[in-house]
């Protein structure tokens, strides 16, 4: 199957994430989900009820910015291709 159709049936969803179990990454997504454990314990229910509003709100945002973001990366990626195929060396933007 090739590429474009396999990310338009769904297979290949660019915001999902791997990374080693070993990596920098890893640990600070440990150390996030760690401090916002410890913190919502602390909350009483209205205030776990408004911190869990802000952190919907922030997903949200975070899933608009990071479709914002392929977007751009894929059209410079193709602006790139572009350049390379044409054999031009300065493409008009």
């Amino acid at each position: 199957m090739n590429i474009l159709r396999t990310f338009a049936l769904g297979s290949i969803n660019p915001s999902e994430r791997k990374f080693k179990q070993d990596s920098e990454y890893k640990n600070i997504l440990h150390s996030v989900s760690d401090c916002k454990e410890k913190f919502e314990a602390s909350l009483d229910d209205s205030q776990k009820e408004l911190f869990a509003h802000l952190n919907d709100a922030l997903l949200e945002i975070n899933t608009f910015d990071e479709a914002e973001q392929f977007v751009t990366g894929f059209k410079l990626g193709s602006l790139f291709m572009a350049e390379i195929m044409s054999g031009v060396d300065e493409i008009i933007i």
